[in-house]
């Protein structure tokens, strides 16, 4: 069966809580209101949306090269399968709202603060929010990495691709 305590250090580890720190209260989205916060970050991508706030001619010469290299860093597989966020010309690779999220919220932070994340910070707050969006997937992948390394510790927790590294 499940242990139900381990099941809980797990979820409280990888699905976030609150309100994210640096940008929540200026886009007004928060961790306790997933579907809320993708319907606003999915609105900032203006490659995918005409009406989007942010489209990737708006970055600069090196945002754009960061953008597409944190784009290539994470997907919302578990949704479409696609591999990444972005193609290599920093034009969406999916469609779906998961994913108009994640590079909105990338745009966003590479226009509004590029100085203030580096590349691996940018993909841990898209990662919260991919464990927003899929639960269940990131939970039980959780679990999985806990099994084969006979009682996960922090270290290995971390290591997980849709985990975010420490605050």
């Amino acid at each position: 069966g499940v242990d139900e305590a381990a099941l809980a250090k797990i979820v409280e580890q990888v699905i976030p809580r609150g309100t994210p720190a640096g940008y929540g209260e200026e886009l007004k989205v928060s961790f306790d209101s997933p579907v809320e916060g993708m319907n606003v970050l999915a609105k900032l991508d203006g490659d995918l949306f005409e009406d989007g706030k942010l489209k990737f001619s708006d970055l600069g010469p090196n945002e754009q090269s960061r953008y597409t290299k944190i784009g290539s860093m994470i997907a919302c597989e578990y949704c479409c399968g696609v591999k990444s966020l972005v193609f290599p010309n920093g034009k969406p690779a999916c469609g779906c709202a998961h994913s108009a999220a994640m590079r909105g919220l990338a745009k966003y932070l590479l226009k509004n603060n590029a100085s203030e994340y580096t590349d691996e910070q940018i993909v841990g707050e898209l990662a919260k929010w991919k464990a927003l969006f899929f639960p269940k997937q990131t939970i039980q992948k959780a679990m999985q990495l806990q099994a084969q390394g006979q009682g996960a510790n922090a270290k290995s927790l971390n290591q997980l691709p849709d985990m975010v590294g420490g605050c």
